[in-house]
């Protein structure tokens, strides 16, 4: 089929890689606009695709706008096209792929150097999955041909042939490897395939294989003196301690939609920690979405199936070398491998890889970043090369799925996920090569995943079904695929018992050969092992889930694991002595005479994992802790904010090393590129305990305001006066010494007794300083041993440990935003919260009772978030419904029953289109859908609730900001930061005719945002006067006096008049950006008032879940 081609300007101005290129090469411009190839199914999707494009500063063109003049260079690049990208969401199109094309200019008559042009183009993409196209392309068909399998004749060539697979193959076998394998294959008198050969590369390479070493050993004993807690513990990629038993609400039917319910079950605490170093150092957005995406694999695979919570993620890199920011500790001149990226590459595309991904797959992601790179005394380089990222994940499982089973005969072999592709191929192997070896870059570039957010996210939720199936877990047995591919995981998930697997793999690249086919580590794929009577449940789920399932055989019993190529029997099939007869049969009589006939929640426990990261070359050494514990209280914290209760706050400082100070290793010593010779340790072991048990009784008795590990607590904040106790300190061991402590705000009348505390402990606890205000005009005192040695506004400070940060914001987002944002810190003071109604008069409800509205949460592929509007409303008095598109499209529900609809949100079809827009293509012209959405929409006793993904939906429908012919006076574009934002923002409410909002008029609340197009457009002028004018935008962003805002960051997306949310004109329908559904707790706001917090059970958005339950059972 051919493909049309349309054309629009890129809505973001410069996108963020632009303007980091833009910044490497100041003697150009370049100038964007985005070409959607589209591959049609029927003349009238032309008509689709125009409706699924609606923006008012930008229409789809038929004919380019960008052509090169006076010697500037058109670049067109898009994906390579055996590569298949995420689905629009469009049922008549058969492939859209987006290309962008870039008019590079130079600027002021400049002229680039020999070569820079080239490298430029090779900024702009990424060499794995994108290409430049020469010329518009025409069609979607390629011409790539498979690689054969071929014998490696060891029989015949000894070492030498395998000596040369190695090196074709980039296996990563050293002589002791080559030894080996020659002799066995030697003794068992054949000669390899290329993909055993492959195979056994992965399998025993540094990242899949696991050696019951002596330090192994040591790692295991010390659960011989250590609380016996685990549930899980050193296997099974993770580990796991006692939890407790919790009321969670799950579908009473995965497979269909159905209500939710309420039960108990016991439930433990999880977690897992891996690194993705290798891919990070290659291709550092890719390996790190990947690195989190394998992490949150591994969670899901956790005994038979674990639960997804949150993730961590850490990044460690030699020094930044930010452009026009000097640092006098880094040094210039180091070089890097051609095939690594650079350390200010890896701060910034790595963390924005993790990011992504946790924000498209539903998952929050914390982190922290070290930077270090050092020529030592004796000259050597010592530094990060290839970077350390290292991923955690916590999560939970139910106790009756801890233990996973052992393959039995008879069991299906299942693969859930994506399709395969050709990324991904030999990373075990490669990344055990070591930095200085002669890995190619082609080879390394291959040997590097992509992630899929998207994919995931659906393959969680078909897992997720399973879990909460009613009648029992499925799943017998789950691994997640990684480095090794196929060829690891099914031999993982079938030994010991052995399978006969064959080689029916939905392919997203129809040109993989077998060795691909079999050790590609594609992401989004876990192997399943579950019961033939099982596996009719399975389809179903992933029929609705919209997530591809394979089931590739079952399990022999017998010991071994046969891959069997079935291409090989397809061309004998196929050759003409072999294949059918019924060209010849059918068009003869051969009935003749009658003589022929033509005959597929929580006890408080500790847990401590540890990633320790040593070895041979020069880097400094890694470890990385995780602790995790199962609380009791969630709400009885203390945060590292300063408060100043009762303008006489009073700082406490308990050392953990009485009477020492050293400076080794401090980030003082690194700054003046030294290390030191004596670093801090922890000298008592019994007073770090006594510290902790004593600092929880206080916090139980609410004795503290807030808490602030000592090391590094050199930050000031909120005005304070430093003193320490020590006649002999010197200024830099009191400021910079990173010893073990703690530094405590308490009030002025509990500070005796708080020292009375410790002291009792046999811990010392100093005053060392007060709070003494905050806001603009605040100032930082410091004095040690009597003599001020600091005395200065803390903005000032604040602005010097803020540049490095904002340095890279500049490099990751609208540089006009983040001057915005970073001038206007010097006169913030705190955010406006304001409450007009009183928030206990809506309790929790805790039972479902008879009689109640039925609500339907409604996602679609890509949402997220539905679990936590799900909860919303059910503690509003709601019953709850699991509802998805699928069962809409396929005619199995109807709309008809339920008095409310909630659109969740998300990144439907990974926003291929645009927000929502391939969600809105879906309603429109799927027949039933589209019945259903008119009928509920017109019925008067009915209301809905758009939030994040489900608000641009409603105002591409026209839900909100309707006009007289059925269109929207609204819709939403890119913030105008130009990247996703995350933050906690304050939102007035206005007079409307919301019924949601109903009572709450003039709040000013807090609410997370979290967005990447939330930015709203009006037709025209008169329509956004209409709009504000009718009172049908209720929600503001507000700033710290409490007015709409149009300043970044309070008004996160730039949005005119601060327009956070807009409403129907009969206030049946809302819809807005912010998530209300993650602030209905008191314990989820970021930050409340000193005489809110602790008084919220539930906070101040659950009233508005609430006004919708009434109004449902009252109208």
């Amino acid at each position: 089929m051919p493909v049309l081609r349309f054309y629009r300007k890129e809505e973001t101005g410069e996108g963020r890689v632009i303007r980091r290129i833009t910044q490497l090469f100041t003697d150009v411009t370049i100038i964007t606009e985005l070409c959607y190839n589209v591959e049609l199914d029927g003349e009238r999707m032309l008509y689709e695709i125009a409706m699924s494009f609606p923006s008012y500063s930008v229409s789809l063109l038929e004919e380019p706008t960008l052509k090169p003049v006076n010697g500037s260079r058109l670049v067109e690049i898009g994906p390579r096209l055996n590569f298949s990208t995420a689905c629009a969401g469009l049922s008549q199109v058969t492939r859209v792929e987006l290309s962008r094309r870039h008019l590079i200019k130079e600027r002021n008559n400049g002229v680039l150097k020999d070569g820079e042009m080239e490298r430029l183009i090779c900024c702009l993409y990424d060499s794995m999955t994108e290409c430049v196209y020469s010329q518009p392309i025409t069609s979607f068909a390629v011409d790539i041909q498979s690689q054969e399998v071929f014998e490696v004749d060891i029989l015949g060539k000894g070492r030498a042939a395998l000596e040369k697979a190695n090196d074709e193959l980039g296996l990563a076998f050293d002589s002791w490897d080559l030894d080996y394998y020659t002799e066995l294959f030697q003794k068992v008198k054949r000669n390899p395939t290329s993909v055993e050969c492959f195979d056994l590369a992965q399998s025993n390479s540094e990242h899949s294989h696991e050696q019951k070493d002596t330090l192994f050993s040591l790692i295991m004993g010390t659960q011989h003196h250590s609380n016996q807690n685990n549930v899980i513990k050193f296997c099974d990629n993770s580990s796991g301690i006692k939890g407790m038993e919790l009321e969670c609400m799950y579908p009473t039917n995965p497979a269909q939609a159905s209500p939710y319910k309420s039960q108990h079950a016991s439930r433990h605490i999880i977690f897992t920690a891996e690194t993705h170093n290798f891919p990070t150092g290659v291709a550092p957005f890719s390996g790190a979405t990947t690195g989190t995406g394998g992490r949150i694999r591994d969670v899901q695979s956790a005994g038979k199936g674990g639960h997804v919570i949150a993730g961590t993620a850490g990044y460690c890199f030699g020094n930044l070398h930010i452009p026009g920011f000097v640092l006098p500790w880094e040094e210039d001149g180091w070089e890097y491998p051609s095939s690594f990226a650079p350390p200010l590459q890896v701060a910034i595309e790595a963390s924005d890889g993790a990011s992504e991904y946790g924000n498209k797959f539903g998952e929050p992601v914390l982190g922290f970043a070290l930077s270090f790179g050092m020529r030592l005394v004796n000259g050597e380089r010592r530094k990060w090369i290839k970077p350390i990222m290292f991923s955690g994940g916590l999560g939970s499982i139910g106790d009756q799925h801890v233990k996973k089973e052992l393959a039995a005969p008879g069991m299906e072999v299942v693969k859930i996920g994506g399709p395969v592709y050709r990324i991904g191929v030999g990373g075990g192997a490669a990344s055990s090569v070591q930095v200085q070896g002669d890995n190619s870059s082609a080879r390394d570039l291959g040997a590097v995943q992509r992630g899929d957010a998207e994919m995931e996210q659906k393959m969680n939720q078909a897992l997720r079904a399973c879990l909460e199936r009613e009648e029992g877990n499925p799943i017998c047995s789950i691994h997640d695929q990684g480095a090794g591919g196929n060829g690891n995981v099914l031999k993982e998930l079938s030994e010991p018992a052995g399978a006969v697997i064959y080689s029916k793999f939905k392919r997203g690249d129809p040109t993989l050969s077998v060795l691909e086919l079999w050790g590609a580590e594609y992401q989004e794929s876990n192997a399943l092992l579950l019961r033939p009577s099982d596996r009719s449940f399975l389809e179903r789920v992933c029929q609705r889930e919209k997530c591809p399932v394979d089931f590739v055989d079952k399990i022999t019993g017998d010991g071994k694991i046969v891959l069997v190529d079935d291409l090989s029997l397809e061309r004998v099939l196929r050759l003409p002595a072999v294949a059918s007869k019924r060209y010849l049969t059918n068009k003869v009589q051969h009935s003749l005479l009658s003589t022929c006939i033509v005959i597929y929640d929580f006890f408080i426990v500790e847990y401590c994992s540890g990633m320790q990261l040593v070895g041979q070359k020069k880097v400094a050494g890694s470890l990385v802790i995780s602790v995790y514990a199962v609380c009791p209280d969630i709400t009885a914290t203390v945060t590292p904010d300063l408060d100043n209760p009762d303008g006489k706050g009073v700082l406490l400082y308990v050392p953990g090393s009485s009477g020492k100070y050293r400076l080794g290793g401090s980030a003082l010593a690194q700054c003046y590129g030294q290390l030191g010779d004596c670093s801090p340790d922890l000298d008592q072991l019994d007073k770090l305990s006594a510290c902790f048990n004593t600092t929880q009784i206080l916090i139980q008795g609410q004795s503290l305001i807030n808490l602030q590990l000592g090391w590094k607590h050199t930050v000031a904040i909120d005005g304070m006066s430093h003193v320490f106790p020590h006649s002999s300190l010197s200024v830099m061991e009191a400021l910079f010494s990173e010893e073990l402590g703690l530094v405590l705000e308490v009030c002025e009348r509990n500070a005796s007794s708080v020292c009375q505390r410790y002291t009792d402990a046999g811990l010392l606890c100093h005053r060392i300083g007060r709070t003494s205000g905050f806001g603009p005009d605040a100032r930082v005192i410091v004095s040690v041993c009597g003599q001020e040695v600091l005395n200065e506004h803390l903005p000032t400070l604040r602005a010097i440990w803020e540049s490095t940060s904002f340095q890279l914001e500049r490099l990751q987002a609208n540089p006009l935003c983040v001057q915005e944002e970073e001038e206007g810190l010097a006169s913030r003071t705190q955010p406006y919260i304001k409450l007009t109604f009183d928030p206990s008069q809506t309790p929790i409800i805790k039972e479902l009772s008879s009689g109640k509205a039925c609500v339907a949460v409604m996602r679609e592929e890509g949402s997220n978030g539905d679990r936590e509007i799900a909860a919303s409303l059910f503690m509003a008095g709601f019953e709850v419904w699991d509802v998805t598109m699928q069962d809409l499209c396929s005619g199995s529900t109807t709309l008809d029953p339920f008095r409310a609809v909630v659109f969740v949100g998300g990144f439907r079809y990974a926003d291929v289109l645009g927000s929502a827009k391939g969600w809105a293509a879906t309603v429109t012209f799927n027949p039933k859908a589209r019945e259903e959405f008119d009928r509920f929409r017109n019925r008067d006793d009915t209301l809905s609730l758009g939030v994040c993904n489900g608000c641009q939906l409603m105002a591409l429908l026209g839900w909100v900001g309707e006009r007289e012919d059925g269109g929207s006076d609204v819709t939403l574009t890119h913030n105008k930061s130009g990247r996703f934002e995350s933050r906690f923002v304050s939102v007035g409410i206005l007079p409307s005719p919301a019924i949601m909002l109903k009572g709450m008029e003039g709040s000013a609340l807090g609410i997370w945002f979290a967005h990447g197009e939330d930015l709203m457009q009006f037709r025209s002028p008169e329509a956004q006067k209409k709009l504000i004018d009718g009172s049908l935008a209720p929600l503001r962003y507000l700033d710290d006096s409490g007015t709409p805002t149009e300043i970044y960051p309070m008004n996160p997306n730039g949005s005119a008049q601060g327009v956070a949310g807009i409403c129907s004109a009969d206030g049946r329908h809302l819809a807005m950006m912010p998530h209300p559904e993650r602030a209905v707790l008191g314990w989820q706001w970021a930050w409340a008032p000193q005489h809110l917090r602790g008084s919220l059970e539930a906070s101040l958005w659950l009233s508005m879940f609430r006004n919708a339950a009434v109004w449902c059972q009252s109208s």
